[in-house]
């Protein structure tokens, strides 16, 4: 895998005094006689190979990869990691009386069952040695170990599985928000498969701003990726103007409805999104009707969890990394006040002269009819609960139509929209 080729050294930075080798070609023989070589992920020392692998079905092959080329080389310890959505962990010995031995202590000293003094040490996290009078050898440390030390690099693997993942399709269609995980996402398919076989399927609607429209337009732009803008029509649907619970279900319904013939007239039989495996454990109604209408979901398939997205953006060099979650503007309206044009460009024109005031970060108006509820990060919370700065914002929001402007002295706090009371004991005026 080139990811693990290029950052191999930081799954061993621990492993001080240990040669490690990427790619090191082993010979395999057979009674003495040479039949070839292969190339290992790692080798350490010359003594334990490291194979890494990714789970998206390949059932029990590493393991039997791994113990015939135990069998056929003259290495006698292999570790498998495999990564994905259930992470695993396997050690592979041809000489268990040693390679069993996992201690915790630094240092041990014994006898063994004939005599021999061993002294046994932690060299650098994932390797212990013993030592005898007259070899010395390698044992594999314990699991959680293994865990913390190659945290870094579950990601990068993840990454090469998701690369992977768009090669076996060819060409592939992605519903388009520009937030992170579908810029990310967007941006592992231009490179695994160029920019001409990859499509950003932009859905257009009162419920999107302008600003993240024109936030999406231009990450596209960045990442290179060709777009593709169509209009949606979700607030025809009664079910999800009268704003249920599940109003989400009804939206991406809609939706994938939309985006799929068109993806498909243009050649894309592949349309996926940028769920993540940490959105597998939240309430999504959304992703329900993602799956109904067969969207593919890879962010998700290979693991990649939020926070790891972001950190491999970050590290590509991508600005909008630590850009904020900003769902459609229903979303600030809580469950049973319908859904109108009206209501989302009244919450979307508070939100911006919010942005213009210098409100940084999360920031949600949410709907009371009449009465507006901020919702901010910690530090504007306290800036704005007061004095001079909370007449401007309480100013600001009221231009666009709230008879009551309240900061929520919680601060904000996704999908709070589920409580429809409106909270007391924040910081109010009413009025201009």
């Amino acid at each position: 895998m080139s990811s693990l080729r290029t950052s191999a050294p930081n799954c061993v930075k621990q492993m001080v005094e240990i040669a490690v080798q990427r790619e090191a070609l082993i010979q395999v023989g057979y009674d003495g006689i040479v039949l070839g070589t292969y190339r290992a992920d790692l080798l350490v020392e010359g003594r334990l190979i490291v194979e890494v692998k990714t789970d998206i079905g390949f059932g029990g092959g590493p393991e039997r990869q791994l113990r015939n080329y135990l069998r056929c080389s003259d290495i006698e310890v292999g570790i498998l990691l495999v990564f994905g959505l259930k992470p695993r962990f396997k050690r592979r010995s041809l000489t268990p009386s040693w390679a069993s031995a996992a201690v915790a202590t630094p240092e041990i000293s014994a006898k063994t069952s004939a005599g021999v003094r061993v002294r046994r040490e932690r060299i650098g996290g994932l390797l212990q040695r013993e030592t005898t009078t007259e070899v010395t050898r390698y044992a594999v440390h314990p699991l959680r170990w293994v865990a913390s030390s190659m945290a870094d690099e579950t990601a990068h693997v993840k990454e090469r599985a998701l690369a992977d993942w768009f090669r076996q399709r060819g060409r592939v269609a992605i519903g388009f928000s520009g937030g992170v995980d579908s810029a990310y996402l967007a941006a592992i398919a231009v490179e695994a498969l160029g920019p001409e076989n990859c499509l950003a399927l932009i859905g257009r609607s009162a419920s999107l701003s302008g600003s993240e429209e024109d936030h999406a337009v231009s990450v596209a732009r960045e990442i290179g990726i060709p777009i593709r803008e169509i209009e949606t029509a979700e607030l025809a649907d009664p079910r999800y103007a009268a704003n249920p619970t599940n109003r989400c279900y009804f939206c991406k319904n809609t939706l994938w409805r939309t985006l799929v013939p068109e993806a498909q007239a243009a050649g894309f039989e592949t349309v996926v999104d940028g769920t993540n495996a940490d959105d597998l454990s939240d309430y999504r109604p959304g992703g329900r009707a993602a799956v109904e209408q067969g969207i593919g979901q890879p962010l998700a398939r290979v693991g990649l969890t939020k926070a790891e997205i972001r950190e491999l953006t970050r590290s590509r060099g991508w600005t909008w990394w630590d850009r904020p979650a900003s769902p459609c503007l229903a979303s600030r309206l809580p469950y049973g006040i319908g859904v109108t044009p009206e209501r989302l460009r009244q919450v979307e024109a508070a939100e911006a002269a919010l942005r213009r005031l210098g409100v940084r970060g999360n920031l949600r108006v949410r709907h009371h009819g009449d009465l507006a509820r901020v919702e901010m990060d910690a530090e504007f919370v306290a800036r704005y609960s007061s004095g001079q700065d909370l007449e401007s914002l309480v100013r600001a929001v009221a231009d666009v139509g709230y008879a009551k402007v309240e900061v929520d002295p919680r601060g904000f706090r996704s999908g709070s929209l589920n409580a429809l009371e409106v909270v007391g004991g924040g910081a109010t005026l009413s009025g201009h």
